[in-house]
């Protein structure tokens, strides 16, 4: 389970992966580990209040029971992970928006209720639920810290894939020989 701190960075070039864009996020990354968290939920870098993505990971919401994450427009890497999980949404008819949110949008519906999960998707990680964020001294729980359903069915859904143990309706998978 992720716990998550917020900071702004600069990431210009985040839409593609390289060294460089890992450096600049480092004493971030140490200062969230001081106060107890494993990554950095980011936020861009002109006005600090649209959430980009977290640690080296893309960030998807549950709000109102629609999966909703940032859209991709240059800073934003577009992990293969993220287009799985939105097409498995989309397959599942699961209601889907990318599109900005903000870090005080967040916050409200976490106070509100009406955010119910969080989860980074990515490569290595697969799916990581996010039980808490830590933003400005605030801490915001979700779902009581635990995993969500639809994080946990995107994970299974995945590693299904992955095994060839569910059916690979878009030809994702290659056998090598």
């Amino acid at each position: 389970m992720l716990k998550t701190n917020t900071y702004g960075l600069s990431q210009e070039g985040g839409n593609v992966k390289t060294g460089g864009n890992y450096a600049a996020s480092i004493k971030a990354h140490t200062t969230s580990q001081k106060k107890g968290y494993t990554q950095v939920l980011w936020l861009d870098a002109v006005e600090r209040k649209y959430i980009e993505e977290v640690g080296t990971s893309n960030i998807f919401f549950v709000i109102n029971d629609e999966l909703v994450t940032p859209p991709l427009g240059g800073t934003i890497l577009p992990g293969i992970t993220r287009n799985t999980v939105l097409q498995l949404a989309a397959d599942w008819g699961i209601p889907t928006s990318e599109r900005r949110i903000t870090i005080d949008e967040v916050r409200a519906a976490a106070q509100d209720g009406s955010l119910t999960e969080a989860f980074g998707s990515g490569t290595a990680a697969v799916i990581s639920p996010i039980g808490e964020f830590g933003y400005q001294g605030e801490t915001i729980m979700i779902n009581n810290g635990e995993t969500g359903p639809l994080a946990q069915r995107f994970f299974d859904g995945i590693q299904q894939l992955q095994r060839g143990a569910a059916p690979d309706s878009h030809d994702w998978i290659v056998r090598v020989k």
